[in-house]
């Protein structure tokens, strides 16, 4: 099946060459299926699949196994530790990068509520109401807003 839709993809890429093509609504292009038969196609039908494939490509690419579906093994992966990401390179040159964020040590989250502590008492504040100056700029980091888009049919979340 994948290699039907690449194969389709590949037929009818030079075809959809814009200086190469004047579309009009009587244009239709015909291309070879795999079996030797021919399939025509109007511009609003290669648009419908092409669009088709380019949601598949990115859904596939969301799981290993759909991104080896597309570019092979993965033939080697690279850890910056310093960079706290991961590499992983596949058989066509296909690169994904992973990021992490190492979680910050329970010490040193009280050492930084400490300094922040101190930072309120040098100003001149009270104790108690340096406290809830702390607590409360602890509180505004977590105000976000984050904007998901999820894909009705699938009822899974998708890139903007």
């Amino acid at each position: 099946m994948m290699t039907a839709i690449l194969a389709l993809a590949l037929i009818a890429a030079p075809a959809v060459n814009a200086a190469a093509v004047d579309w009009d609504a009587a244009t239709t292009i015909t291309t070879r299926n795999l079996d030797g038969s021919t399939n025509s196609w109007n511009q609003a039908d290669l648009l419908e699949a092409l669009g088709l494939i380019n949601r598949k490509y990115h859904r596939d690419m969301q799981t290993p196994a759909g991104r080896k579906a597309w570019h092979g093994d993965v033939l080697s992966v690279e850890i910056d530790k310093d960079a706290e990401s991961r590499v992983e390179i596949y058989e066509d040159g296909f690169a994904v990068t992973n990021k992490w964020k190492s979680p910050t040590p329970k010490i040193q989250e009280e050492i930084n509520r400490a300094v922040k502590f101190a930072r309120a008492r040098a100003s001149g504040m009270p104790p108690d109401v340096a406290r809830i100056y702390v607590e409360r700029s602890e509180a505004e980091k977590d105000t976000t807003t984050k904007t998901v888009t999820v894909d009705v049919a699938t009822g899974k979340e998708v890139e903007p």
